[in-house]
């Protein structure tokens, strides 16, 4: 089995440039990057629901001593290609808010 396909959300685009201004956090984010490519869902903590976000399906990496959280899933229809939902900050659940919103798009919920 080869190396995963990464894709990003424009949520996970935005957290990207967030994280590059903290070069410890943003060296944890190249270290996991590099995980989930090998191993997909392997690496993650699997998420389940919380406070009514349904992310069953989703998985989490802490980094930056675990302040940051990337949170990605896996595409269904190609279980080859991840999906980086959001690289944001662990504070008032902002993470898990972006994550769900892309999550819902992606499986075309409103």
């Amino acid at each position: 089995m080869g190396e995963y396909h990464l894709e990003y959300t424009e949520s996970a685009k935005l957290g990207i440039s967030r994280i590059m201004r903290d070069p410890v956090a943003f060296e944890d984010f190249k270290k996991a990057l590099r995980s989930i490519r090998k191993s997909g869902v392997r690496f993650g903590k699997p998420l389940e629901n919380k406070l009514g976000m349904d992310l069953r399906g989703c998985y989490k990496v802490f980094i930056g001593n675990r302040a940051w959280r990337i949170i990605y899933s896996q595409n269904g229809s190609n279980i080859m290609i991840i999906t980086i939902l959001t690289v944001a900050e662990r504070e008032d659940l902002k993470a898990y808010h972006e994550a769900f919103a892309e999550y819902k798009k992606i499986l075309g919920e409103k």
